[in-house]
């Protein structure tokens, strides 16, 4: 339809773009006064369309529409529990219970409220600015990601080349080694050939000249070759061994080091490693695969350092102690030898006090024998001191023996660490004594990380649950706590190849199997039980035995 230009009825200046239902066609001014004068607010404001004014494109409000019920009825209401547009009869018949959720329109929408079409207009403003925003990270990480795919794949393809290259080095030494020797056993078998060649055609030819010495009786000439043939002989033998003997062969075989190989396929999952750049959150920066298992290795290389310096000053004060021990027996003797000396030098100089008496030669004497005896208390008197200071050496050798049980203490606690290969876990003892089995032990595994005591450290593994089931009579209770013992330490359970919690060479009776079980099968079960435990080092003499039955615990992995 042709576009008609039609001016405003109101101010008769502009052009109109709306028409009123009380004064007619509007311009835009005027529409701007309908909407914030009161004098307007029950005035109904029809815009037109974009090619000015048509009676088809008119655009009416919603509450010009007409009801989908009743078509002579105008939908001024909305139904806010069933979001419905309604007339008054519709709210008669069927919405008369939603009285309190029923809007009229005309009256809550009678103006515009430009602060909510402000936020609204701005809501939609931030959403078109956060995609246009979005899109252009994205398209910036896709071209980073790009280049840095073209990056790795060509430092992988370097890195393939060299390994290609280290391998072909190797390869190539090992085949030249194998061609040396190739080459020396092909020179031993020419030069052994060449002395065997030789001393064939001797033997031939003094086979000749015998022969012919014999048939012309040339007895002569035999006499003087017998003379010199048993030499000859000798001296052939010896060098045909000397030449067997120094040409040794040396086989070439190849003999794979499948432990050496193993741990190069291992390691080369550890030669590089991808890092992984998460974007999108303030909390997460850059994750390193990898550095779980350097730290680990770390850490067990100092667990071995440490577990070395333990033994060195164990030893060193094993020493010490066994010094102190030796000098504490010689003073026991020195003062056993000063005592008795003491004695006889008492003996002796009463003795001497009655010879003084009869003679004055014997008196002079005597001072001698006793100057002999002061000399002799002198050194008994430092013998006393030496004593006293090896009762000191006692004390510290006691002090030492105490330290050395620190020491020990420590190190069996290392040991403990380097051994354990159970992951972290809990176990619940429980009692029923309404069933036959009526101890029942729960252990309970979640998911988690291998650490360096399992098979493949830093993947993943599976958790698990097991559930054992013992009588509760002496030999019952007896196995529960050595089972809680051994879970303590950390011996019960290991993560295997298909990187699942499971028993580590242990037995547990599951209520699938009570059923079927005699009183011989269960002693024969307990048995066995203990005997698994006791080769992980789990006996009735290094368990708790006054240690409560029913109970709840976890243990932290290593």
């Amino acid at each position: 339809m042709a576009n008609i230009h039609v001016q405003c009825e109101m101010c008769c200046e502009e052009e109109a773009v709306g028409c009123c239902n009380i004064c007619g066609n509007i311009c835009e001014s005027c529409c701007v006064i309908h909407k914030k004068g009161r004098a307007f607010q029950n005035h109904i404001l029809k815009m037109y369309g974009k090619d000015g004014y048509n009676s088809r494109s008119i655009i009416y409000d919603i509450t010009e529409e007409k009801c989908k019920h009743h078509p002579n009825e105008r939908a001024l209401l909305f139904c806010q529990i069933h979001e419905l547009m309604i007339c008054g009869r519709c709210f008669r018949s069927d919405h008369i219970s939603c009285c309190h959720e029923v809007v009229d329109l005309c009256e809550e929408a009678g103006h515009v409220d430009y602060d909510q079409f402000n936020a609204m207009s701005a809501a939609l403003n931030a959403i078109k600015d956060d995609s246009k925003r979005i899109k252009e990270e994205i398209d910036r990480h896709k071209e980073r990601s790009n280049t840095h795919a073209v990056k790795c794949k060509k430092e992988l393809d370097d890195l393939e080349n060299r390994l290609k290259r280290k391998v072909e080095h190797s390869i190539s030494s090992f085949k030249e080694e194998a061609q040396k020797y190739h080459d020396e056993n092909i020179a031993a078998f020419s030069f052994i050939s060449s002395v065997c060649e030789d001393k064939v055609s001797w033997a031939i030819k003094e086979e000749s000249q015998l022969n012919e010495f014999v048939n012309n009786s040339l007895t002569g000439r035999l006499y003087l070759m017998s003379r010199n043939f048993d030499k000859g002989i000798s001296e052939v033998k010896r060098q045909m061994k000397e030449a067997e003997y120094k040409n040794t062969f040396k086989n070439v075989c190849l003999k794979e080091n499948t432990a050496a190989l193993k741990c190069l396929i291992e390691d080369l999952t550890d030669v590089c490693e991808l890092q992984e750049e998460v974007d999108g959150s303030d909390e997460v920066t850059t994750l390193s695969i990898g550095n779980a298992t350097v730290e680990n290795e770390k850490t067990r290389k100092e667990l071995f350092e440490e577990l070395i310096q333990a033994k060195l000053d164990t030893n060193k004060a094993e020493t010490a102690r066994n010094e102190l021990k030796e000098q504490l027996m010689q003073a026991k003797r020195d003062l056993e030898n000063s005592e008795k000396t003491l004695k006889g030098l008492e003996q002796e100089s009463l003795n001497t006090e009655q010879r003084m008496e009869k003679s004055e030669k014997t008196r002079e004497k005597l001072c001698n024998e006793l100057q002999q005896v002061k000399q002799k208390l002198d050194h008994s008197e430092k013998t006393r001191e030496r004593f006293e200071d090896l009762q000191k050496a006692k004390q510290d050798i006691v002090i030492s023996e105490k330290e050395c049980t620190t020491l020990q203490a420590k190190c069996t606690h290392l040991k403990d660490c380097i051994k354990w290969t159970q992951p972290t876990g809990a176990v619940e003892v429980k009692l029923n004594l309404e069933r036959v089995f009526s101890i029942k032990c729960v252990f309970t595994f979640p998911d988690g990380i291998q650490t360096k005591y399992n098979r493949r450290p830093g993947k993943p593994y599976k958790g698990s649950e097991f559930t054992g089931l013992l009588k509760d009579d002496n030999k019952g209770q007896l196995v529960c706590r050595m089972l809680k013992a051994a879970f303590r330490r950390g011996l019960m359970f290991t993560v295997n190849e298909y990187e699942l919690v499971g028993l580590d060479g242990l037995s547990l009776i599951s209520a699938s199997f009570t059923k079927i079980w005699t009183y011989a099968m269960y002693d024969e079960y307990i048995q066995e039980v203990k005997a698994e435990l006791a080769a992980k080092g789990i006996t009735e003499t290094n368990i708790d035995l006054t240690e409560k039955l029913e109970e709840t615990f976890t243990v932290e992995g290593p």
